[in-house]
């Protein structure tokens, strides 16, 4: 799987390649931050949900998960890395506005 580029994010946490290399035996906890990125106000989150498999990612706006901008379930990792793709672009271009 090609890695992620962040761009202009700063990568708090990362434990995505731990997952890519260990599909079977991960050691993920239910909900666990599996990854976050901070882009200005905004920060990238993906937790892992142990029932089902999936991923969640979050967009928060100054770290609040009362109220993200987007949670979003993702049923496996490729459907999870294309996704990432997309939010990254999208965050790249609302810093520079």
């Amino acid at each position: 799987m090609e890695s992620l580029d962040f761009k202009s994010g700063i990568l708090k946490k990362n434990k995505l390649e731990q997952y890519e290399d260990n599909l079977a035996v991960h050691d993920f906890f239910d909900k666990e931050e599996i990854l976050k990125a901070e882009y200005n106000q905004y920060t990238l989150t993906v937790q892992y949900i142990g029932e089902g498999n999936i991923f969640r990612i979050f967009i928060l706006n100054d770290n609040n998960y009362f109220r993200p901008l987007v949670k979003q379930e993702v049923g496996d990792y490729e459907s999870l890395i294309f996704f990432l793709k997309e939010y990254i672009k999208l965050l790249t271009r609302s810093e520079k506005n």
